[in-house]
């Protein structure tokens, strides 16, 4: 019998027979559905290379001269984009495509073989009516501004916005200090003795002289409204705040270097950081001389505060350990040098500089961490006591200096530059979140704005380098093609029925849509929600909350899923 609604629309039924669809036979299903009405033609190709699969799936669909085709296989995540690919092949609008997964819905849960068949025959029969009820909704795509926001100028924000700029790319970055450069500025020389400082003023110069950057310094990111494409961010300078128009994002906002109350930090001059030391032998030359000893601690941080926080490794403490140690050792051979570590992480041919160290005279002492070591006040020094697993004995040493290779840890206002930037969150450790960092790494999960450097997480400065050209790369070739995959599906609103609640806009989990002011709304009412098709991730939440069934899944419209729902409830009553 005819299914209703099928009537009118030519449409192509293509199986794919791979061992998957058992205990379902693909070839007798397409017998039976290529006698049903407003089928041009049903056939079952195997699915042995996916490229021969789309060649002569599209050479048989041309064939036809069908209008839809409705796609049968496994699940939609692995097979549904081979189908696309045919209707594409074939000169067919992927949208026309409507996909029926009887590998995950049927074979998988269904081992008998009558059953599995009857269900099958419904479903088929609901994909055909679904396929010829109506036009695919369409999503007109926005003009896409070409300008990118960098936010931060450390050594991953000006090598990002460089890259871009070389592109051809127009770029603003946004510093919120007086100055660029970022922590780099502090580390003169690389643990190889690389003079870092040289490099970095001559990426701020190249920066600063090209005609494609423009810089706000002293400058706070206010709030980030609109979506991938056509951002607006507003920005507080000295003359008030201004608003950049761009159509994607760079986050290199960087981190810090742990600053807490560890070991007496802060307590003693005697305590230092890292930092704070290579500021010392900057200002004062003939320091490393005039010591006579000195003791580093590794892995200094929060857990070191409380024990709320979980040790993990910053993988540049103990670069910055056996880099001093290094520096002190060849300016004074005499000096005394004790490292106390918990664990020692040089990194793939760093290791070379700690066996140097060790050569050189440096001790190195592996602490257990529930017996740390302990500094206390001593006249107008510290006294280090600590337990020497190796000699099976307590220690001590009234040493010049104590430095502390303090870890790396989330900027204080990292949630709140999150929040303005309208990401969705922070990881656990408090630093921006990658979509997916072996898939999409330098993605975000909000379209259109990407992470590198510190501000992703710990890391030596070339993997920051590194990551900011990923990123740069990645936004230079998102915004020259914009649109998704031809099958990707997208939330549309009509206007005419939108009552500007703002339900989307709050259920949205990537913040895409907003308030069209120029539209007009059911009852003539000015204003009605826009989704930007080049952000929305289609996740259908927007669909399912919205009270007046304004908003629809492109592929998914109501009377399309009426008319597969009433199609499969008719074939399985029939038997």
């Amino acid at each position: 019998p005819a299914v209703p609604g099928t009537e009118g629309h030519d449409t192509a039924l293509l199986i794919a027979d791979y061992p998957g669809l058992a205990p379902l036979d693909a070839r007798q299903l397409a017998e039976v559905g290529g006698g049903w009405p407003g089928l041009s033609d049903a056939t079952a190709l195997p699915l042995d290379a996916p490229e021969t699969f789309v060649q002569e799936g599209a050479q048989w669909l041309r064939e036809t001269g069908a209008s839809r085709l409705v796609g049968v296989g496994g699940s939609a995540r692995v097979h549904r984009a081979l189908f696309e690919r045919v209707a594409l092949a074939a000169g067919l609008d992927p949208a026309r495509v409507t996909y029926v997964p009887l590998g995950s819905d049927v074979s998988a849960v269904t081992a008998d073989a009558s059953e599995a068949m009857a269900k099958a025959v419904a479903l088929l029969r609901s994909g055909v009516a679904a396929s010829q009820t109506g036009e695919p909704t369409q999503a007109d795509l926005p003009t896409v501004n070409q300008t990118t926001l960098v936010v931060g100028g450390g050594v991953a924000g000006l090598t990002a916005a460089l890259h871009l700029a070389d592109a051809g790319r127009a770029v603003v970055l946004v510093e919120k200090t007086d100055a660029l450069g970022g922590n780099l500025v502090s580390l003169p020389l690389s643990l190889a003795g690389e003079d870092l400082a040289a490099g970095l003023s001559s990426l701020i110069a190249r920066a600063r002289s090209h005609p494609l950057i423009s810089f706000h310094t002293q400058a706070r990111v206010r709030r980030t409204r609109g979506t991938f494409g056509c951002f607006r961010t507003t920005v507080d300078i000295e003359d008030g705040l201004q608003t950049i128009e761009h159509g994607a994002t760079i986050v290199a906002t960087g981190a810090v270097e742990y600053r807490g109350s560890a070991y007496g930090l802060g307590q003693s001059s005697a305590v230092l950081t890292t930092l704070d030391f290579e500021g010392r032998l900057r200002d004062d030359p003939g320091l490393a001389e005039r010591l006579q000893r000195v003791v580093f601690i590794s892995c200094v941080g929060p857990w070191d505060d409380d024990d709320s926080h979980h040790w993990r490794c910053s993988r540049v403490c103990c670069d910055g350990i056996i880099r001093n140690a290094l520096r002190l050792k060849q300016a004074n051979p005499d000096i005394q040098v004790e490292v106390l570590i918990r664990e020692t992480m040089t990194i793939g041919s760093r290791e070379r500089f700690y066996t140097q160290a060790r050569r050189l005279g440096v001790f190195f002492t592996r602490f257990d961490p529930n017996r740390k070591p302990r500094v206390v006040p001593e006249g107008d020094g510290v006294r280090v006591s600590w337990y020497d697993s190796a000699l099976l004995e307590e220690r001590s040493l009234a040493p010049d200096l104590v430095i502390l290779a303090s870890a790396v840890v989330p900027r204080d206002d990292a949630l709140e530059m999150a929040e303005r930037l309208a990401l969705t969150g922070l990881d656990a450790e408090g630093f921006v979140q990658e979509r997916e960092s072996k898939v999409a790494p330098f993605s975000t999960p909000r379209r259109g704005v990407f992470v590198a450097g510190l501000a992703q997480g710990p890391k030596p400065t070339e993997l920051s380098v590194a990551q900011a050209l990923g990123a740069a790369q990645d936004a230079i070739n998102l915004l020259a093609s914009p649109a998704r995959d031809p099958g990707h599906r997208v939330a549309v609103v009509e206007a005419a029925k939108c009552v500007g609640c703002l339900t989307c806009v709050r259920i949205c989990p990537y913040s895409v849509p907003e308030i069209d002011h120029q539209a007009v709304g059911v009852g003539g009412i000015s204003g009605a929600a826009w989704i930007n098709p080049l952000a929305c991730e289609g996740c259908s939440a927007c669909v399912a909350e919205c009270p007046q069934d304004a908003i629809s899944l492109t592929g998914y419209d109501t009377e399309v899923v009426a008319a597969g729902e009433s199609a499969y409830y008719l074939a399985r009553a029939e038997g």
